[in-house]
This record gives C-alpha cells, structure tokens and sequence, in this order.
C-alpha cells in the first residue's frame, strides 16, 4: 500500500569490477516513502540524512499528478 525509496549507496563499475563509493559520507542517505490517496494524488515524505550531520534536508506533504488535455 505503499512505496518506499530507500538510498543504498553508489557503486563504480571498473573493468567488470564494482567498487563502493564512499560519497554517501559526502551526501548522506536519502528516504521517502509514498502514501496512495487516490488516482491522481499521494502524500509523500523525503528525507537526506548524513552520517555525522544528521538530517540536513526534508520535505513533506500532498502531492497532485496533472496530466496535459
């Protein structure tokens, strides 16, 4: 009943090698999570968070999709 959108980090692909990159010390972790209204709207919550920081950015609220004529 709902969708969540949870940050795991970043990965360089090498040569065919896959090397974790440590810019979520930089950036931090991204959340959200999406909660259906009806059709055409959904309430939503987005945080960033840094590991030494902590939550240095959010938003929150309803949001409406609107589709062109």
């Amino acid at each position: 009943d709902r969708v969540i959108l949870q940050h795991r980090g970043y990965i360089l692909k090498v040569f065919g090698w896959y090397l974790p990159l440590p810019i979520t010390w930089i950036i931090g972790k991204t959340y959200a999570h999406e909660f259906p209204i009806n059709d055409h709207s959904f309430n939503m919550h987005m945080e960033i968070v840094h590991p030494i920081w902590g939550k240095f950015f959010g938003y929150s609220g309803q949001m409406t999709v609107f589709q062109d004529a």
